[in-house]
């Protein structure tokens, strides 16, 4: 065993990872990734009956522990390419998984706030902008919205 960033790492990085204290942790994160998150990263060709099997969830959660440890244990982690509009919520993530690593949990708290509010901009670009329906509150009702003085652009 090796020591790296906090953590034991076997010699072995592709040997049996049944004695991993980490292993139940995982396990445990998958399963509330797929109970909380809706996210089962393994279970994707499953259908009916089977996404309810909790007994699958279980093996899955196993599965998925066992490969992110050798992931880690190996220093690498396959994520895929990065989307055009969430580019910098990606390198937020990737930025805050390293502080982590590196037990800066202040920092990659405030990174991983910062990639949520870029994913929220990414999916509701409009969320601070005024609704027609929050103007003509404002106006005091539809009939006093319309009886507002209008501005434009030319009057003196």
């Amino acid at each position: 065993m090796t020591k790296q960033n906090n953590s034991t790492v076997p010699e072995n990085l592709d040997g049996d990872t049944n004695d991993n204290p980490e292993i139940p942790r995982i396990e445990e994160a998958y399963l509330r990734m797929a109970n909380e998150a809706g996210w089962r990263r393994l279970g994707r060709n499953l259908f009916g009956g089977e996404l309810a099997d909790q007994g699958i969830h279980r093996d899955e959660a196993r599965q998925y522990a066992d490969e992110f440890i050798r992931e880690e244990n190996r220093g690498v982690f396959h994520i895929g390419c990065s989307g055009w509009e969430t580019n910098r919520a990606l390198v937020y993530v990737i930025e805050a998984a390293r502080r982590l690593c590196g037990v800066d949990t202040a920092t990659a708290l405030k990174l991983l706030r910062m990639a949520i509010a870029e994913v929220e901009d990414v999916i509701a670009p409009d969320r601070h902008a005024k609704t027609l329906g929050q103007v003509i509150e404002e106006a005091g009702g539809i009939d006093k919205f319309w009886d507002r003085p209008k501005s434009r652009p030319n009057d003196a």
